[in-house]
């Protein structure tokens, strides 16, 4: 499938372009926006983040075409449960619509759902999640790809808790291949320990990933969509 990217075409001679339309079409820039809590943050601990998305902007912007420019934006908070990364991603359509722009959406939440939401309250705010980027890539071109949850230390020992992940999980599947959103499946690439997967992408509170890990998660994720966007 051929991704929409009309601020990515300078051959659009829609005169209806407004003046910014054609300067980013000029420029042939590409948004990416990343949207999560502390995993698509960075938090390795208190002192230190080190974001996928730094590794991502690199990968594609040191393989794409000379001309082409790939803007990765970060929009990861500490501690939001779905219901407010909402909120943030309103907030960037918002952006978006005004200037026509087809964003590439990044997607992984739902981590600080799991000790306090229900398994149907997660599902709606899951579902309402993929419907409103629908309408969006709809009326403005993109793509959007949405992440699984990781393994957290404490699964081994309590298997309800990897129930209602894994629950999550297929539910994210079901609502992406429903909206033709690509799933990227996080969980399989990188592991915890006990799943199989190396210490030494995980930081010590079982919970976020390392240095290294972060850097992994950037190159599964630029993997999995660099056919579509390069």
């Amino acid at each position: 499938m051929t991704v929409n990217l009309r601020v990515a075409c300078p051959s659009d001679q829609d005169e209806n372009l407004s003046r910014i339309d054609k300067m980013t079409a000029a420029k042939h820039e590409t948004y990416v926006e990343c949207v999560g809590d502390s995993l698509t943050e960075g938090w390795v601990n208190v002192s230190t983040m080190r974001p996928y998305t730094l590794t991502l902007s690199n990968l594609l912007n040191s393989q794409s075409a000379p001309a082409q420019q790939f803007i990765v934006e970060n929009h990861g908070v500490s501690g939001e449960r779905l219901a407010e990364i909402r909120i943030r991603l309103l907030q960037i359509m918002h952006w978006g619509a005004q200037l026509n722009l087809p964003i590439v959406w990044i997607v992984l939440g739902g981590a600080n759902d799991m000790a306090y939401a229900s398994d149907d309250s997660m599902h709606e705010d899951l579902k309402v999640i993929v419907n409103d980027l629908r309408n969006y890539v709809r009326l403005h071109g993109g793509r959007c790809y949405f992440m699984t949850l990781l393994q957290k230390g404490n699964e081994k020992l309590n298997q309800s808790q990897r129930a209602k992940r894994e629950l999550f999980n297929q539910r994210i599947i079901e609502q992406c291949n429903a909206a033709g959103f690509q799933v990227i499946h996080l969980d399989n690439y990188i592991p915890y320990p006990s799943f199989g997967g190396s210490p030494a992408n995980w930081a010590n509170d079982g919970v976020h990933l390392s240095e290294a890990g972060y850097k992994l998660m950037g190159t599964t994720i630029f993997n999995a969509i660099k056919g579509d966007l390069l």
